[in-house]
């Protein structure tokens, strides 16, 4: 409530941002303070500090654990993943994932690549991104655990694409453990 006040030379003030309901603080600015921890002045010269405010957006997700549940073994529904081909994924509709999912949580696992390599699985309407999910070793198995967005067109889907040394072809398992709604 109090937007300024005299105070003696050399004094060290401490400010404090309490947003209201409904808002959230996005942090500082002005001679004075940075950041969006609390802010400590010391009065040498005529300073000011702006706290800035932002609307708070839409409720979290909400996380539903599941029983552990195998969506994707190509060992058993074929075919491996080919270096560079990108594969969709459904994921709604299975293991109880109802449709209106936004992320799930898995664990990824790569079985008999063909050489080294990498998987990266992302929603199933975006471009691949610039980072891998699983890596992995020529013959090696190796798991990783995530939590990805599905699609945004609500199809429910991820695509998976690996990238082998020198081409060849690799395993995927999924197992999802909960979701995201």
């Amino acid at each position: 409530a109090t937007c300024s006040a005299p105070y003696s030379f050399g004094t060290s003030v401490t400010l404090s941002a309490a947003p209201t309901a409904g808002s959230t603080f996005a942090g500082w600015s002005g001679s004075g303070c940075s950041g969006t921890g609390s802010c400590v002045v010391t009065v040498d010269a005529a300073k000011s500090a702006n706290a800035t405010f932002t609307q708070a957006g839409p409720p979290g997700l909400d996380f539903f654990s599941v029983t552990p549940c195998r969506i994707l073994d190509t060992r058993s529904t074929g075919p491996a993943l080919a270096s560079g081909v990108k594969r969709i994924v459904q994921v709604t509709g299975l293991c109880t994932i109802p449709a209106n999912t936004a992320a799930v949580s898995i664990n990824v696992t790569s079985v008999a690549p063909s050489s080294d390599g990498s998987i990266t699985l992302f929603p199933g309407n975006s471009a691949l991104p610039p980072t891998s999910t699983v890596n992995f070793t020529r013959g090696a198995i190796r798991t990783n655990n995530a939590i990805l967005s599905l699609a945004t067109d609500a199809s429910g889907t991820l695509a998976a694409q690996a990238f082998l040394a020198g081409g060849g072809q690799v395993d995927l398992i999924i197992d999802i453990n909960g979701f995201f709604r």
